[in-house]
């Protein structure tokens, strides 16, 4: 619950292709859901989740012991879900280059497929473009401008780089660039934008707490899917899927 709600503070992302949806205290539970057309990325605490739809008597007994606070830590769940026949055909075809359609449950069912479209799909939304503003977030303000002095020593500059760094705590990147344009030359916003750029990778070794994101990011890269067992013991797999 924690994550979440920390990931729902950074709602001003600095570009991504995906929209978002507030963290949200919905009828089944509080979540963090992304989205553009072809795909969605949601994620929420599984045990919050059981706790008010559990059917079976295994989620009851979970949701028991997670109100009880038998449970220490909840169960951070990431879901991507793929809403587009083209945009799985797409997927598939950049891992399996010899074919073109009707895929093999065998073929579909690849764990390091799954690993890194769920790595990829994150990526785009949180971290591209996105992580500078969660880093600088956390700079106190002699950090922050001790990291603007190390790249110009212009007074005038300075000040611009400090109103940037606080606009983009803000309203992000994107939108703090957007409204310069206007008020200065086009040459002038390119310049600041790429000064700005360097003061927020900076930033990444200068945060002064844990850093959520690169906290998910670096977990997603050790996640193992698990798979059924049934699949790798019957003839299923040889089936045709059509996808």
């Amino acid at each position: 619950m924690a994550i979440i709600q920390e990931l729902g503070k950074y709602n001003a992302k600095q570009s991504s292709d995906f929209n978002q949806k507030d963290v949200r205290q919905g009828r089944d539970t509080t979540y963090i859901k992304f989205y553009n057309s072809s795909q969605g990325l949601v994620i929420y605490d599984k045990f919050d989740e059981l706790t008010v739809n559990g059917s079976t008597r295994l989620d009851r007994s979970i949701a028991e012991g997670y109100q009880k606070g038998d449970m220490k830590y909840g169960a951070l769940r990431i879901e991507l879900s793929l809403q587009l026949k083209q945009t799985v055909d797409s997927i598939l075809r950049r891992h399996h280059t010899h074919k073109r359609s009707n895929f093999t449950l065998l073929e579909v069912a690849r764990m390091d497929i799954s690993q890194a479209v769920l790595l990829d799909t994150f990526e785009k939304v949180c971290v591209r473009g996105f992580a500078g503003a969660v880093f600088l977030s956390g700079l106190q303000e002699k950090a922050l401008l001790h990291t603007i002095g190390l790249h110009t020593s212009n007074y005038g500059q300075q000040a611009i780089l400090y109103l940037l760094a606080h606009r983009i705590r803000s309203v992000g990147l994107k939108q703090a660039i957007k409204e310069m344009q206007g008020q200065v030359s086009s040459s002038t916003v390119g310049r600041y934008k790429k000064m700005v750029e360097v003061v927020l990778r900076d930033a990444d070794a200068k945060h002064t707490k844990v850093n959520i994101v690169s906290y998910l990011h670096r977990k997603l890269k050790q996640f193992t899917p698990v798979m059924p067992r049934e699949l790798a013991t019957t003839g299923i797999l040889e089936e045709v899927v059509q996808v």
